[in-house]
């Protein structure tokens, strides 16, 4: 009798541990598909449209921007919130840098500039631009 519970204890183990590797599997696939994605952020949104942009690689990597717009600040402040997965690697990746780049070198981009050269300005104003049409000039 016990050499039957402990066959049946064994498979169970053995069941669970093929479930735990399946998962973990899954795991490193969307693990290595993620820095697959991060490896070049920069062309990764130069190359985008708008809509790829705001859509889908935004939501893939933040869960919300903060823009405080301040009338006497003389820029505004601009902070995020990534999802938690990016944020970890995005801090991992920060701290690998500066312990490569000595401190006297490095030269930090302020947090409020755009990765991508500012704002999408054919989405903001139109081909016939801010001042109304005329009928000529």
């Amino acid at each position: 009798m016990k050499l039957v519970e402990l066959k049946n204890e064994r498979k169970r183990i053995e069941a669970q541990l093929a479930d735990v590797s399946e998962r973990l599997g899954i795991g490193v696939s969307v693990l290595q598909h993620a820095l697959d994605l991060i490896a070049a952020p920069y062309a990764l949104y130069r190359d985008a449209n708008s809509t790829v942009r705001r859509h889908h690689l935004n939501e893939t990597f933040y869960r919300r921007f903060y823009i405080d717009d301040l009338d006497n600040a003389m820029a505004p402040q601009v902070t995020d919130e990534m999802i938690p997965v990016f944020s970890d690697v995005h801090r991992v990746a920060r701290s690998c840098r500066s312990a490569q780049t000595p401190r006297s070198k490095r030269v930090d981009k302020p947090r409020n500039e755009p990765p991508f050269g500012g704002s999408n300005k054919a989405l903001w104003v139109g081909t016939e631009g801010f001042e109304p049409p005329t009928a000529g000039v």
